[in-house]
């Protein structure tokens, strides 16, 4: 499968029926865990509103732009190509947010082939299978999958990096050092943790010194400024203000080296944790036991073969991108949330799979190594969402149906709403945004003065409490208020319009 031209895809079939077979399973599987119920499942918070936001304004009204999200540190924004990824999507379900939720799942989807191809090429094709069903089935990477935000396509883009990387070095062919460009221009975009990733790549090139021209390197430093552009563009025209905040970051806030060995042993345990979330359902000890057999297995290989980058050039790749990525994650000194791993999300399946392939491949063997896949893949399935009792709060649909009740009231009074809940995002932009689409948009976020009346929305379980009276800035800044009407949206949701009191 060196080329993806139509005769050769159809000439592969014909040759490897059942493997395609197979592989169209796992994909077709993959397929319907990331969309099955997605209006009802997929979170639409204050994040996706946000963003949704400012897409629907760059479809309506032509308002384009060179920055992307705002991280949640420091005054840092991320590039603009996830709002450039979700216009289509976007203007393809008429402005309902559920088309770029979509599009993240066929992303997501999308990886599962990419890994497939990946474990095929790196090692051998029953590895590429095995992996590619075990990511199909794993609930952390599912829930990632299944929601419109930023970090979410990351997974694919960092592995399409690694490929390219491989098929680079093996074919010396500079065209896959272009996709490998574009693949870490778009990842930067994505998270500024997939800047550890454009770090691995880096040291990995330098220490190896594959047989790469420098035109060869240049070409690949153009192919990734390429994506950059809008960003670059923000950056001359406003002083560096980005750069500048980066670093101020890294000097006086969450990064700091610490000693060596404290360094290990949270890079370790980085390692462990990367296993357990996505494979081993948070146990720790089955996390831990695969974790350890694929590194420990893996690392033996290497060793014993003295000419390794020849002979096993994807297990270098896969080592490199992992201790590399763990070692340089362990700088970092603040919370480390789970799609803070993204750039790392496919290869603990990868090597996982490569080696409980190499390890059980005798006729004894093969059916332990079935049975513990097999075993791994039905605990995994058990926990999808498709066998999920309840539906999630912070979807999709209740945002749209508290909106309208909302819109519905508010009628052409002025007026301004808070979202008191549970994940502390007081702006409401999830709400915002389907008011802005009904045409009855809220007044700015920072304006609860001059206002008729405060929508507030409660969630959690906190609902006997008397919105009026709660220490909250825009209730204060509303003035003393009396409960005008109020409505139970379900267990766990209330909303109050708050008028001024006389």
């Amino acid at each position: 499968m060196e080329r993806f031209g139509f005769r050769k895809i159809k000439e592969w079939i014909r040759k490897n029926k059942f493997e395609f077979f197979l592989l169209l399973l796992i994909l077709l599987l993959a397929s319907f865990l990331r969309l099955w119920r997605i209006y009802d499942f997929a979170v639409f918070l204050g994040d996706e509103g946000r963003d949704a936001l400012v897409v629907k304004k760059m479809i309506v009204e032509h308002r384009f732009t060179l920055l992307g999200p705002m991280t949640s540190v420091g005054n840092m924004y991320l590039g603009p190509v996830y709002y450039y990824m979700m216009i289509i999507p976007l203007w393809l379900t008429r402005l309902d947010p559920v088309g770029p939720a979509m599009m993240v799942a066929i992303i997501g989807v999308l990886t599962v082939l990419l890994i497939y191809l990946t474990g095929r090429d790196f090692f051998d094709k029953l590895v590429g299978l095995t992996a590619a069903l075990l990511y199909a089935v794993s609930p952390l990477v599912i829930s990632h999958t299944r929601s419109s935000w930023n970090p979410n396509p990351m997974p694919f883009f960092a592995l399409l990096a690694i490929y390219s990387l491989f098929k680079a070095i093996k074919n010396q062919d500079r065209r896959w050092l272009m996709v490998l460009g574009l693949s870490l221009g778009i990842t930067t975009q994505l998270h500024y943790m997939s800047l550890i990733l454009i770090g691995s790549i880096f040291l990995f090139l330098l220490i190896l010194r594959p047989k790469f021209s420098l035109k060869d390197y240049f070409l690949l430093f153009i192919s990734f400024v390429l994506v950059l552009v809008p960003q670059i563009l923000f950056e001359l025209r406003h002083d560096f203000v980005i750069s500048k905040s980066i670093i101020t970051f890294l000097k006086e806030r969450e990064v700091s080296p610490d000693s060596f060995s404290k360094l290990l042993a949270c890079a370790f345990s980085l390692y462990k944790r990367l296993f357990t979330s996505l494979i081993g359902l948070k146990n720790r000890f089955l996390g831990n036991l695969l974790a350890l057999f694929s590194g420990a297995l893996g690392f033996f290989i290497l060793v014993k073969e003295r000419e390794f980058l020849k002979k096993n050039l994807g297990l270098t790749i896969l080592f490199f991108w992992i201790t590399l990525g763990v070692l340089e994650l362990g700088f970092y000194r603040g919370d480390i949330h789970d799609h803070y791993f993204g750039f790392l999300f496919p290869a603990p399946f990868l090597l996982f799979s490569s080696m409980i392939c190499f390890s059980f491949r005798s006729k004894i063997g093969l059916p332990i190594g079935s049975m513990i896949v097999f075993f791994l893949f039905l605990i995994n399935l058990r926990q999808t969402p498709f066998f999920a009792k309840e539906n999630p709060g912070y979807h999709i649909r209740k945002a749209k149906e508290v909106a309208r009740l909302i819109a519905n009231d508010a009628d052409n009074q002025k007026f301004n709403l808070i979202w008191i809940s549970p994940v502390h995002d007081y702006l409401a932009m999830n709400y915002r945004y389907f008011l802005d689409i009904f045409g009855k948009p809220a007044r700015d976020k920072t304006e609860f003065t001059d206002i008729e009346f405060l929508y507030v929305i409660m969630e959690g379980n906190k609902l006997e409490l008397e919105p009026e009276k709660m220490p909250f800035w825009e209730i204060k800044s509303f003035g003393p208020a009396i409960i005008d009407k109020e409505w139970q949206y379900d267990s766990i949701t209330k909303i109050y319009k708050l008028k001024k009191a006389r």
